[in-house]
Order: C-alpha cells, then sequence, then structure tokens
C-alpha cells in the first residue's frame, strides 16, 4: 500500500519543507475525518502531467466509509482535475455536489501563502447520521479546522511529530473551548 511519503517521493514536485507540512496535516487530520464523518483524500500535482495523485487518505472511525478500498497512489479522473485546478487557483474551498448521493467539499492546504495541495472531504449523503446536538457540533468543529487549512494556520507551525500522533480519537470524547478559555461544548 502506497504511503505519502511515497507519492511526495515520486512525481510530485514539493519541497522538504512543503512536504514536512504535509506530513503535520496528515498526522493529525483523523481528528478531521471524524468530526466530519467523512473520508478524506489529499491531492496533489503529478509533475509532468495535468493531472493530481491521491497522496493520502484517511476513514472515519465516526461513520460508513466512502472509499471501500484503498485508493492512495490513483490519479484524478479529467473532471476531478479541473475542479482541483480551479481550486488551487481560487485558493479558496468549494462545494461540489455531482448526485445527490455525495457532497465533495474541496479545501486548499495551504502554508505561507502558497497552495500545497487540495484536501477533499467525501460526505456519503445517502448514508449520513441523523443530526443531534453532537453530530452538528462535530461539524462545526470540523468545518472551523478546514477553514484554517485553507488559511495556513493548521497544522500549527510547532506541531510535533511521530508515535501517537492522531490519538486519541474523537470517540474517546472532544472538548472544544472558547478562545476565552471556556468550555463551548463537551462530548457525552
Amino acid at each position: 500500500m502506497p504511503t505519502l511519503r511515497d507519492a511526495l517521493a515520486g512525481d510530485v514536485p514539493i519541497p522538504p519543507d512543503h512536504a514536512e507540512w504535509l506530513r503535520r496535516l496528515v498526522g493529525d487530520w483523523q481528528m478531521v475525518a471524524d468530526l466530519s464523518f467523512a473520508d478524506l483524500s489529499l491531492w496533489v500535482r503529478h509533475r509532468t502531467e495535468s493531472t493530481w495523485v491521491l497522496a493520502s487518505h484517511a476513514r472515519p472511525s465516526t461513520g460508513p466509509n466512502f472509499y471501500p478500498d484503498d485508493v492512495v497512489g490513483q490519479r484524478s479522473t479529467e473532471h476531478r482535475s479541473t475542479i482541483l485546478f480551479n481550486v488551487a487557483a481560487a485558493g479558496r474551498p468549494q462545494t461540489h455536489q455531482d448526485s445527490e448521493f455525495v457532497r465533495e467539499q474541496y479545501v486548499p492546504v495551504v502554508r505561507s501563502g502558497a497552495v500545497l495541495a487540495i484536501l477533499v472531504r467525501h460526505t456519503d449523503l445517502h448514508n449520513m447520521r441523523q443530526q443531534g446536538g453532537l453530530e452538528v457540533a462535530y461539524l462545526h468543529m470540523a468545518q472551523a479546522i478546514l477553514v484554517m487549512i485553507s488559511q495556513g494556520t493548521f497544522p500549527a507551525e510547532q506541531s510535533h511529530t511521530g508515535i501517537g500522533r492522531g490519538t486519541p480519537r474523537v470517540g474517546d470524547g472532544v472538548v472544544r473551548l472558547s478562545a476565552e478559555g471556556l468550555i463551548e461544548y463537551a462530548s457525552p
């Protein structure tokens, strides 16, 4: 099974400091997948072709999987390439719904003003959970993090890397604090 390191070492022109940023993002993005109840995929530009490479993938532990198989290493279709290039050029998130069952949110991964990759949140509308208080709170938290990714403020510049990243999981409990340090939400 290919890894992010494999994808970035192949036909993807990413400088080492940008590759490290993407590794830190992937180290923490399981939380975003869980809060979103959705699969996430990370797309990077191919070096010589007008396509993109799916460099990493995360499945949520809080809902059904969108992709049943391993998809890392796949190339984008012409349709997806067009969307990915448009999002990279615009530098802001966009949502696309090609069918009544699938909604995809395309989020540019930004660092120092440059778009390094595109993160796609794949929501299976057919198998979505009922929206209660927990689901709404989780989705708001996920959206806040996705906005931070598009602004280049997530992951944190000084975040640690290594074993233990991505744990504990969202299912273990979530506490959201306000800027003043007050608890805004605590999961049951």
